[in-house]
């Protein structure tokens, strides 16, 4: 394995943070009904993409 780079390990912590900050304002309004039915959601949106 090669060393990761201080660029990807930025995109990285970046991507990260908006995950977070996307979790938190959808679950602050109220658009996670469940637990189940979120991860239901995001692995029907990111079936395509396989």
């Amino acid at each position: 394995m090669t060393d990761i780079s201080t660029q990807e390990q930025v995109m990285a912590r970046s991507l990260a943070r908006q995950v977070v900050e996307a979790l938190i304002l959808a679950t602050e309004s109220g658009q996670i009904p469940s637990r189940e039915d979120s991860l239901d959601s995001l692995l029907d949106k990111g079936a395509p993409l396989i």
